[in-house]
């Protein structure tokens, strides 16, 4: 079982600001929905994750 600190340096590990962590995407009209391999941000038991970002969270200019 892994404790807190473990599962908490996965998440900061898993979402840094590399190319590598956000290659899985898609572009949707609810807005930009990002998706997280297991292991990447938590251990597999918890499941999948993906995070939609609202259009008007984004600066877009287009």
């Amino acid at each position: 079982m892994f404790n807190d600190k473990v599962v908490f340096d996965m998440m900061i590990d898993g979402t840094k600001s590399i190319k590598d962590n956000y290659k899985y995407f898609n572009i949707t009209s609810d807005g930009l929905i990002i998706y997280f391999n297991r292991y990447q941000i938590a251990p597999y038991y918890y499941g999948d994750y993906s995070i939609t970002i609202p259009y008007n969270y984004l600066d877009l200019s287009i």
